[in-house]
Protein backbone atom coordinates (compact mmCIF):
# COMPACT_ATOMS: atom_id res chain seq x y z
CA UNK A 1 0.00 0.00 0.00
CA UNK A 2 1.33 3.32 -0.98
CA UNK A 3 2.04 6.71 1.50
CA UNK A 4 -1.02 8.12 0.26
CA UNK A 5 -3.35 5.26 -0.33
CA UNK A 6 -2.72 4.42 3.86
CA UNK A 7 -3.42 7.79 5.10
CA UNK A 8 -6.75 7.49 3.05
CA UNK A 9 -7.46 4.36 4.38
CA UNK A 10 -6.56 5.77 7.84
CA UNK A 11 -8.97 9.03 7.37
CA UNK A 12 -11.71 6.58 6.50
CA UNK A 13 -11.25 4.57 9.44
CA UNK A 14 -11.66 7.54 11.83
CA UNK A 15 -14.47 8.96 9.61
CA UNK A 16 -16.18 5.88 10.36
CA UNK A 17 -18.90 6.49 13.48
CA UNK A 18 -19.72 3.90 15.03
CA UNK A 19 -23.05 2.97 17.21
CA UNK A 20 -24.10 1.01 20.25
CA UNK A 21 -27.38 0.77 21.79
CA UNK A 22 -29.14 -0.41 24.55
CA UNK A 23 -32.14 -0.58 26.24
CA UNK A 24 -32.42 -1.18 30.09
CA UNK A 25 -35.56 -0.15 32.44
CA UNK A 26 -37.72 1.38 29.69
CA UNK A 27 -35.27 3.49 28.18
CA UNK A 28 -32.82 3.76 25.32
CA UNK A 29 -29.06 4.55 25.20
CA UNK A 30 -27.30 5.09 22.56
CA UNK A 31 -23.58 5.48 21.98
CA UNK A 32 -22.05 7.23 19.06
CA UNK A 33 -18.04 7.44 18.43
CA UNK A 34 -17.28 10.68 17.25
CA UNK A 35 -13.21 11.75 15.82
CA UNK A 36 -11.00 10.27 18.25
CA UNK A 37 -9.62 13.91 19.42
CA UNK A 38 -13.23 14.41 20.49
CA UNK A 39 -14.76 11.15 22.26
CA UNK A 40 -18.03 9.29 22.18
CA UNK A 41 -21.45 10.74 22.78
CA UNK A 42 -23.76 8.86 25.42
CA UNK A 43 -27.94 9.79 24.96
CA UNK A 44 -30.08 8.55 26.80
CA UNK A 45 -33.88 8.33 25.70
CA UNK A 46 -36.95 7.67 28.34
CA UNK A 47 -40.37 7.80 26.40
CA UNK A 48 -38.74 8.86 22.68
CA UNK A 49 -37.30 12.05 24.55
CA UNK A 50 -33.64 12.56 25.20
CA UNK A 51 -32.98 13.08 29.11
CA UNK A 52 -29.46 13.37 28.87
CA UNK A 53 -26.57 13.90 27.24
CA UNK A 54 -22.40 12.83 28.42
CA UNK A 55 -19.62 13.63 26.05
CA UNK A 56 -16.62 11.22 27.53
CA UNK A 57 -13.28 9.91 25.83
CA UNK A 58 -14.47 7.15 24.67
CA UNK A 59 -17.22 4.52 24.40
CA UNK A 60 -16.06 2.62 27.60
CA UNK A 61 -16.36 5.63 29.23
CA UNK A 62 -19.60 5.80 27.75
CA UNK A 63 -20.88 2.30 29.21
CA UNK A 64 -19.28 3.18 32.48
CA UNK A 65 -21.07 6.30 32.71
CA UNK A 66 -24.25 4.02 31.94
CA UNK A 67 -23.23 1.85 34.69
CA UNK A 68 -22.93 3.93 36.96
CA UNK A 69 -26.16 6.61 36.68
CA UNK A 70 -28.85 4.36 35.37
CA UNK A 71 -27.71 0.34 36.15
CA UNK A 72 -27.19 -0.32 32.58
CA UNK A 73 -25.19 -3.84 32.50
CA UNK A 74 -22.23 -3.84 30.33
CA UNK A 75 -22.74 -6.80 28.93
CA UNK A 76 -26.16 -6.05 27.09
CA UNK A 77 -24.53 -3.30 24.46
CA UNK A 78 -25.13 -4.20 20.55
CA UNK A 79 -23.60 -2.33 17.61
CA UNK A 80 -26.51 -0.77 16.06
CA UNK A 81 -26.64 1.02 12.53
CA UNK A 82 -29.53 3.14 13.47
CA UNK A 83 -31.07 5.14 16.34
Amino acid sequence: MQYQELIVYILNKFNKIKKMKAIYNNMRFIIKNDFPEIGAYLYVFEKGKCIADYLQDDSLSCKEVALEEYGVPMDIWQESEDD
